[in-house]
C-alpha cells in the first residue's frame, strides 16, 4: 500500500513538473516592423500624440514629408495574445489643411508579470512590451508632441516646438523656436536651443538646461533645476526646490520658498524671495534677496554699480568680498561682512553683527545687539543701538564716529594721532580712555572738547565708554 502511494505520488509530480517546463518552454516572443511615409507641405503643423509608451526619437531633416519607423516587441505567457496584440498595432495619420497629426494605436494591455517561482522555475501569466520609434520630420514645420510614460529625444527642430506629457524622459537638443514644454513628474533635458521666450513646466521632476538663447520661464514645485548659460534672464517658480543657475545675460526672478538657491554670474538685476531657504549669490550684479528665516551668503559681489539688499528674519546674512551698496534689514538674526566697500546700512534687533575689512560708509541701526568690527576704515559711521555690546577697532584714524549706545557697553580701538572733536558720554560709568585729555577730564563720565584742531569726530554716548589709541 505504501510502495503504491510512493509510485502514484512520484507519477504525479513528474507529470506536474513536465507540464510546468512545457508552458515555460512554450513562452517566447513576436516582434514586428511597420513604417510609413506621410506627405507635408511647409504650413502645416505636425502632431505626435497617443503613442505608448515607448523610446522615441525625433529628427529633423531637409524632405517634405515625415517618415516613422516602429519596432515593437510582444512577450506573453499566452502565444495567441502576441499574434492578436502584435498584429493590432498600427501607425495612424489624420491629415487637415493646418496640421498633420501622427499616433501609433494598439489593443494591447498594460504590462504585468503574475508569475511566481517554484523550486527555480517560473510559471504563471504575463505579458510584456517594447516599442521603438524613430520619426523623422521636415526641420521648419511646427511640430507638437504630447506623449507620456516614454524617452523622447528631439533634434534639430527649426520651427516652433512644442512638448507635453508626463513622467517623461525628456531631451531637447538644437531646437531654434522652443515655445513650452510640460512634464510633470519628468526628467528634462535642453540643450543649445533658442526661443524668444519658453515656459517650462514641472511638478516633482527635474530640469537641466545648457546654452539656452532666449527667455525662459519656470514652474517647477518640488524639481530639481540646473540652469548654465542663460544668454537672456529667467523667472524660475518653485517650493520645495532645488534651483541652481549659473550665467545669466539678463535679468533674474526667482521665487521659491523652503528651496536650496545657489546663483552664479547674471549680469542682470536679481530678485529673490523665500522663506525658510538656503541662499548662495556670487558674482552678480545688483540683487535684492527676501527670504524671513533663511541663511543668504554673498560672495564676490564687484561691479560699478552694485546694489545688495538682504531681508530676512531670525535668519542669518553673510557677504563675503562685495563693492557697492549694501543694505541688510534682519531682526533676529547673524549678520556677517568681510571685505566690503562702499555704503552698508543695517537694521537688526537682538542681533549679532561682525564686520572685518569694511571701508567707505556704514550705518547701523541694532538695538539690543552684539557688533563686533576688525580693521574697520569708514569715513562715516553712525550707530544707534540700545543696551548693545559694542567692539570696534579702526585700521586707521576715523574722521566722523557717532556711536548712540543707551545702557549699553562701547569699546573702541584707533591708530594713534588722533586730533579733533571728542563727545563723549559714559551714562553709567566713568570714561575709560588713553588720549591726552585735560586734567579736569580724568575720571569724569562727560568730556566734550577738541584735542587739536582737525576736522575729525568721535562721538560715543553708552553705558560704558572705552576709547583707547594702540
Amino acid at each position: 500500500m505504501i510502495q503504491t502511494i510512493r509510485d502514484y505520488f512520484l507519477k504525479s509530480t513528474l507529470a506536474i513538473l513536465t507540464v510546468v517546463i512545457c508552458t515555460v518552454s512554450a513562452y517566447a516572443e513576436k516582434s514586428k516592423e511597420i513604417n510609413k511615409h506621410i506627405a507635408v507641405n511647409p504650413s502645416q503643423k505636425i502632431e505626435l500624440s497617443d503613442f505608448p509608451s515607448s523610446k522615441i526619437t525625433v529628427k529633423a531633416w531637409d524632405k517634405p514629408e515625415i517618415y516613422i519607423a516602429v519596432k515593437v516587441k510582444i512577450s506573453a505567457s499566452d502565444e495567441e495574445y502576441e499574434t492578436q496584440f502584435i498584429d493590432s498595432i498600427k501607425i495612424q495619420e489624420n491629415t487637415h489643411s493646418s496640421s498633420v497629426t501622427v499616433s501609433l494605436k494598439d489593443n494591447a494591455p498594460e504590462e504585468n508579470d503574475n508569475q511566481f517561482n517554484f523550486f527555480g522555475l517560473k510559471f504563471g501569466s504575463y505579458f510584456k512590451k517594447d516599442f521603438t520609434v524613430e520619426i523623422f520630420v521636415p526641420a521648419s514645420n511646427a511640430l507638437v508632441a504630447n506623449v507620456k510614460y516614454s524617452t523622447l529625444s528631439i533634434d534639430g527642430i527649426r520651427g516652433e516646438l512644442r512638448a507635453s506629457g508626463k513622467s517623461n524622459s525628456l531631451v531637447v537638443t538644437d531646437c531654434s523656436q522652443l515655445k513650452e514644454i510640460t512634464d510633470d513628474y519628468g526628467a528634462m533635458r535642453i540643450n543649445g536651443c533658442n526661443g524668444s521666450k519658453c515656459v517650462i513646466t514641472t511638478r516633482n521632476g527635474s530640469l537641466n538646461i545648457t546654452d539656452f538663447g532666449g527667455q525662459i520661464e519656470v514652474n517647477a514645485p518640488y524639481s530639481s533645476m540646473k540652469i548654465t548659460g542663460l544668454r537672456l534672464g529667467a523667472f524660475i517658480k518653485g517650493k520645495s526646490s532645488t534651483v541652481e543657475l549659473s550665467g545669466a545675460g539678463g535679468d533674474v526672478t526667482v521665487e521659491s520658498n523652503y528651496s536650496t538657491i545657489t546663483l552664479s554670474e547674471v549680469k542682470g538685476r536679481m530678485w529673490v524671495s523665500s522663506k525658510s531657504a538656503s541662499v548662495s549669490i556670487k558674482k552678480c550684479g545688483t540683487t535684492t534677496v527676501n527670504s524671513d528665516y533663511s541663511t543668504i551668503d554673498f560672495k564676490e559681489m564687484h561691479g560699478d554699480s552694485i546694489s545688495i539688499s538682504a531681508f530676512t528674519k531670525s535668519g542669518a546674512v553673510r557677504i563675503d568680498e562685495a563693492i557697492g551698496k549694501v543694505e541688510i534689514d534682519a531682526p533676529q538674526s547673524k549678520i556677517a561682512l568681510r571685505k566690503v566697500s562702499g555704503e552698508v546700512v543695517i537694521t537688526t534687533q537682538s542681533g549679532k553683527i561682525s564686520m572685518t575689512d569694511v571701508s567707505g560708509k556704514a550705518n547701523i541701526k541694532a538695538d539690543y545687539s552684539t557688533i563686533i568690527s576688525r580693521s574697520t576704515d569708514v569715513n562715516s559711521l553712525w550707530l544707534n543701538g540700545k543696551g548693545n555690546t559694542i567692539d570696534i577697532g579702526c585700521s586707521r584714524l576715523p574722521k566722523n564716529i557717532v556711536i548712540l549706545n543707551e545702557y549699553g557697553t562701547t569699546s573702541m580701538n584707533i591708530p594713534s594721532g588722533f586730533t579733533g572733536l571728542l563727545n563723549l558720554e559714559a551714562q553709567q560709568s566713568r570714561i575709560e580712555t588713553n588720549l591726552q585729555l585735560p586734567a579736569s577730564a580724568k575720571g569724569a563720565s562727560v568730556f566734550r572738547g577738541e584735542l587739536g584742531a582737525t576736522s575729525e569726530t568721535i562721538t560715543i554716548k553708552s553705558g560704558t565708554v572705552r576709547l583707547y589709541q594702540i
